[in-house]
Order: C-alpha cells, then sequence, then structure tokens
C-alpha cells in the first residue's frame, strides 16, 4: 500500500518540466575585503540538505535541486552569512564578512565605494531634501510612510552596462539592461553589509538600514532613477549584492519599514564614509573631528555611526560638548544627521490594514494584514483552507528564520482576547514552529504542534492595547523528519471582557479585510513545481493518503 501511494504521489508530480536529478552547483568563497579564498568553510543548501567545505582555493560543489537556492555560509574568523539567487550552472561567487576586520581594510573597502567625482546634487536638491510631490502625495493619507512592496535594480555592476551618466535629467536606459524586480525589504538586506560594516556595533547597522531604506525608497516613489530601473546595484545609486550577514540582516529586520521622514515626506538620506568635523549641510558632528572628508560629505558619515554607537570618537580626547559621551542609539543618530526630520514607519505606524470590532473576529490570510516575507521559490499557495485558501512553506534547520510571516493585529477597543489559528485538517505537518505575539505586555513566545492540530486551535488568552502582531518563523524550535510542512491560514481573535463576554467569539467573529495576498518574494510555488496559486489538484488525493498512512503507523 505504500509503495502504491509512492507511485501515485510520484506520478501526481511527474510533468513536461525539467528533471528534479540533483545538479552540481559550483563556486568560490573569499573575503569580502581582502579577496583572498577563504578554505575550510562550511557551505549549505539547508533546504536541501547538502554541506560541502571549502578548498584551499575556496571553491566549493553541491549537489543540489534546478534552484535558486539560498547558501548559508559559515567559516571560523568570519560572521554568519548567505548567498542569495545560487544557481546551478552559474559560477557563484560568494563573500564572507570578517569578525574583526582592521582599520586598514576597512578604509580599502570604502574607497571601492567611492562615487564619481561628478556625482550630481540629484534634481537640484541638497542631497537630504525630501522627494518630489509624487513621493508625498503617495503618503497623505497615512500616519507614517507606505514602502513600495517591490524595487527595480539595475543590475550591471562592474561591466559594460553599468549606468554612468554624470546627470540626473538622463533617465535614458541601456536596452541591454538586466533589471531585476526584488522584494523592497529583501532588497535592503543586500545593501547594509556592502554599505556598513557588518561586524560593527547594531545601533550604526541600524542606523545605516534606515538612511539606505530611506534613499532607495525616495527613488522607486518618485518615478526611477531611470526610466527602467529604480536604482542600481553599482555607486551611482547604492551598492547591492547578494551576499547577506546576519548582523546586517537583524539590522534589516529591526528596523523594518522605518525611513528618514520630514514635513511628511521621505528624506533622500545621502550618507558618505567619513564626512568630517561638520557635514557638507553643517551638522556638527565632533564624534568625526580631525578626519579628512572621503566621499561627498552630504548627510549621514557611516563611520560616524559606529563612534557614535560606541561613544568613542575619531582622535580622542574629544569634547562632545552638548552632545555627550555616552553611547548613542540609531533614532538619536538618524536626527542629529538629517535635522528636523525623524525615523517614522514600521507596522504599527501606518494605517492599520483593517480593525478587529469590539468582539473580535477573523483575518485570512489572502487578506490585507497577512504579509510573507523571506524568498518567493520557498512560499507556496493553495486553493483550499479556511476561506479557500492557504500559504505554506518548510520548515529548516537554522538559529535564524529564512521565511516568516506575520499579520497584523488592530483593535478598536483594548481587552483581553483568545488568539486561535487554523490548521487545515491533516496538512499541518511540522511539530515545532515558532510563533511569536505581540501584546499588551511584550511578546509571548511558543512552539506549536501543528501536525497534532485540526480546525481551530488556542494559542493564548493575551491583553491587547491598540495594535499588535502575530509572527511564525520557519527555523526549526524541533528535530526535522519528512513531514516539515509549516501552514498558515486563519486567525480568530475572540474577547474575552467587555462586548461579548468569554463565549462571545466562536459563533459571532467575522471576517475583517479581504483582498490579495501581500506576499513579498514573487511568486510562489505549487506543491510539486513552480506554479502560481492554483488548485494542485493532482497530488492531492496522494497526500491525503500519504498523510492517513503516517498518522496510522
Amino acid at each position: 500500500m505504500r509503495r502504491a501511494v509512492l507511485a501515485l504521489l510520484l506520478a501526481s508530480c511527474a510533468g513536461p518540466g525539467p528533471s528534479s536529478l540533483p545538479v552540481s552547483l559550483t563556486g568560490r568563497l573569499t573575503d569580502a575585503y581582502s579577496g583572498a579564498p577563504v578554505p575550510g568553510a562550511r557551505v549549505s543548501a539547508p533546504r536541501e540538505g547538502a554541506v560541502a567545505l571549502t578548498d584551499a582555493r575556496g571553491r566549493f560543489q553541491l549537489e543540489v535541486g534546478p534552484g535558486p537556492h539560498r547558501l548559508r555560509l559559515e567559516a571560523d574568523g568570519y560572521l554568519p552569512g548567505e548567498r542569495v539567487a545560487a544557481r546551478p550552472g552559474d559560477e557563484v561567487e560568494a563573500v564572507v564578512f570578517p569578525r574583526a576586520p582592521d582599520r586598514a581594510a576597512i578604509a580599502a573597502h570604502f574607497a571601492t565605494l567611492a562615487r564619481p567625482a561628478d556625482a550630481p546634487t540629484e534634481r537640484a536638491v541638497t542631497g537630504d531634501a525630501a522627494v518630489d510631490d509624487v513621493g508625498a502625495a503617495v503618503w497623505a493619507h497615512h500616519d507614517g510612510p507606505r514602502l513600495p512592496e517591490t524595487i527595480r535594480v539595475w543590475r550591471a555592476a562592474g561591466t559594460a552596462l553599468q549606468p554612468r551618466s554624470p546627470s540626473f535629467a538622463d533617465r535614458s536606459c541601456d536596452p541591454d539592461a538586466v533589471v531585476e524586480v526584488l522584494p523592497f525589504e529583501e532588497y535592503v538586506k543586500g545593501v547594509i553589509p556592502h554599505e556598513w560594516i557588518p561586524s560593527w556595533d547594531p545601533e550604526a547597522l541600524r542606523a545605516g538600514a534606515i538612511a539606505a531604506r530611506s534613499y532607495a525608497a525616495s527613488h522607486a516613489l518618485g518615478g526611477g532613477r531611470w526610466d527602467c530601473a529604480d536604482v542600481d546595484d553599482g555607486t551611482v545609486t547604492q551598492v547591492y549584492r547578494d551576499d547577506r550577514a546576519e548582523p546586517t540582516n537583524a539590522a534589516v529586520d529591526a528596523t523594518r519599514g522605518q525611513v528618514v521622514v520630514r514635513d511628511g515626506a521621505v528624506v533622500r538620506a545621502e550618507y558618505s564614509a567619513e564626512n568630517g568635523g561638520r557635514t557638507e549641510h553643517d551638522v556638527d558632528d565632533p564624534t568625526c573631528a580631525g578626519t579628512v572628508r572621503h566621499g561627498h560629505g552630504r548627510g549621514m558619515c557611516q563611520w560616524g555611526t559606529q563612534r557614535w554607537a560606541t561613544g568613542v570618537c575619531a582622535n580622542p580626547p574629544c569634547d562632545f560638548g552638548a552632545f555627550g559621551p555616552e553611547p548613542k542609539d540609531h533614532l538619536w543618530m538618524v536626527e542629529h544627521y538629517f535635522p528636523g526630520a525623524t525615523a517614522s514607519g514600521g507596522p504599527h505606524e501606518v494605517e492599520p490594514c483593517a480593525v478587529l470590532p469590539p468582539e473580535g473576529g477573523v483575518l485570512e490570510e489572502s487578506g490585507p494584514c497577512f504579509e510573507a516575507f523571506g524568498p518567493g521559490e520557498y512560499w507556496r499557495f493553495e486553493s483550499f483552507g479556511h476561506g479557500g485558501s492557504l500559504t505554506w512553506t518548510n520548515a529548516y534547520e537554522s538559529t535564524s528564520p529564512s521565511n516568516w510571516s506575520r499579520f497584523s493585529l488592530f483593535f478598536a477597543e483594548p481587552g483581553r482576547y483568545r488568539v486561535e489559528v487554523y490548521v487545515e485538517p491533516g496538512f499541518g505537518g511540522h511539530t515545532a514552529i515558532p510563533y511569536t505575539i505581540t501584546h499588551a505586555g511584550g511578546d509571548e513566545r511558543l512552539l506549536f504542534d501543528q501536525r497534532a492540530a485540526s480546525g481551530w486551535v488556542t494559542l493564548a488568552e493575551l491583553d491587547f492595547d491598540d495594535a499588535g502582531a502575530l509572527r511564525v518563523d520557519d527555523h526549526t524550535g524541533g528535530p526535522l523528519d519528512d513531514d516539515r510542512r509549516i501552514a498558515l491560514d486563519a486567525v480568530r481573535l475572540t474577547r474575552l471582557d467587555g462586548p461579548g463576554g468569554p463565549d462571545g467569539g466562536a459563533g459571532g467573529a467575522r471576517g475583517v479585510g479581504g483582498g490579495p495576498l501581500e506576499a513579498r518574494g514573487g511568486r510562489g510555488l505549487g506543491g510539486c513545481a513552480a506554479s502560481g496559486r492554483g488548485p494542485g489538484v493532482g497530488w492531492l488525493p496522494a497526500l491525503a493518503l500519504l498523510a492517513l498512512l503516517r498518522r496510522r503507523r
């Protein structure tokens, strides 16, 4: 019987597409600053379970599926990192970032990022001015900026197709240009490790994340730096690469959605390596006193963020004056380098996606309050589940998430609510899924066994003020087996005090919101091979039989 089910499952997945047999993914791993090969490093494709060690030349080979793949990079003396969009057939050139780079290495790195001497002050702005009325109007009816879901990136660094125009008025595009459309926050994760130094203090990295996000958003919402692209991946705008580092990923996640805002509009938050003791915009920066300007000197000083974060100036002893010598956080740095501006945005500072009524209600994962993040190739969408749809991914072994999702919760009235999730009968798979519920008292973290769940299941009973969130991560909180599915479906919140009373939820909860799924990261994958959101009926009978057998063992 088991063999028959397996044959049915395999047959249902067969199709005219490419073979699913393993193929070789080869590449080389080097030091991000020196370019030297990194031998003895562990390179893995966690979703595939493939692992390799680099040889003396930094080379590696993995046997994987067609891809694309997100590679995990680990080496002694280096920060854990990732390489995204790695595809078999392409020679992967990946880098890792030293844990403790010396000053000379950092200086040499910043020298490679220097903007051209004739770099313009774009659209006749001073470098930290707001975008034009197009960007401002988009946000006129929100408490904070609504960022674009995606951004168009001209991928051409180091090639003949690299944008070189010295004039912002020239918006033409090379007809052979390769333009990638990337999820906006994923794009920011590819900027910060290359524009900042990943081993720097977390507050410096968070300041950098806000500045880089603001700079990109101002271009995207203003129509783009070019007709075909919002930004490039080089020094005409800001450097983007497919390599990541754990500390910079964390900084981007910690500041998600936050941009520099002045007078209701985003600031084109420029930055350069060294701005001197007084920036081009006449901002007093005593922590950088005595340094030689490196770059255009406008906006945020990259070295300055590290000095303010640690309380160590460039040339001690220093007179910090009214600023004081104590370390500063990223919000202080934003207001310091961009006078009259603040860091605004984030999940609770924008107009609510939908508001739950006093008695509570149901939020569908196909509605506007659900967001899915991370590589699009690992998200799957089905046309069954509560409300006729569900989203799923697979768990994998790691200390940090790759794909994660969030329901943003907004309440008409504060109160105590029962939090429930819906699990499609027979579909939940993994037994230790990390859930985090943000409520009035902080974060409630728990591990949820979806395999044992069916229908509505209570997670917790908690107090909420006007906003909260429910987050699900894909990194495992327990051992993995063959069934790694993490299903994401509807969420129900039932008021336990006030209107409706403790028994008012089950019958009275109603749906809230609607509209298309906001899945950041591109097209989802079907049950067997790449496809859009669809019924996937070919493999469902086999899956049901296989699940039944598993539960009978």
